[in-house]
């Protein structure tokens, strides 16, 4: 038997029947490491075309919406904490976060800690 794995993120077309499966004992383990989840925070983000496929593997085309000719509207969920902060600043300035403004502020904190370290 061998085993193959897909992302859910890039199923387009879903079909639901009664089949079922046996998880195997190795996927039981990682599941139970992997148990911890941070809280997340949703987060609405202005995103350039350019990182639109980046952002459908990840959440979906249902997270997106049109905002003007120039950006798409992306409601995502992120952790508020520096591995968030350091996700969304990975887009550089393909991303500006607009909504919640707490969210907001600490990113900006963090980026201005960076900026510290350079100045």
């Amino acid at each position: 038997m061998r085993y193959r794995t897909f992302k859910l993120s890039r199923i387009d077309h879903l079909n639901v029947n009664e089949q079922t499966f046996s998880p195997r004992d190795d996927l039981l383990e990682q599941e139970q490491e992997a148990s911890y989840q941070p809280e997340l925070v949703a987060v609405k983000a202005l995103i350039s075309p350019g990182i639109k496929d980046q952002f459908i593997e990840r959440y979906g085309r249902k997270s997106m919406e049109n905002y003007s000719s120039d950006y798409l509207l992306a409601t995502i969920h992120v952790p508020q904490n520096s591995n968030g902060f350091q996700f969304l600043a990975s887009f550089g300035t393909d991303l500006e976060i607009i909504e919640p403004k707490i969210y907001v502020e600490e990113f900006r904190d963090y980026l201005n800690k960076i900026i510290e370290k350079y100045t």
